[in-house]
């Protein structure tokens, strides 16, 4: 029984940061688009 305590632990935790890497995944995808996104504009304002 400890076993699988330890085990679902270790597994706990390697989601946490599964889940932690992919928001971070998010976040900067989520900067590219609004970078992409305000450039296009600032074109579309200067050409």
């Amino acid at each position: 029984m400890s076993r699988f305590f330890v085990w679902n632990r270790r597994y706990s935790k390697m989601k946490q940061e599964q889940d932690k890497s992919i928001r971070t995944v998010k976040s900067i995808s989520n900067n590219v688009l609004e970078v992409e996104v305000y450039y296009s504009s600032f074109n579309l304002l200067y050409m």
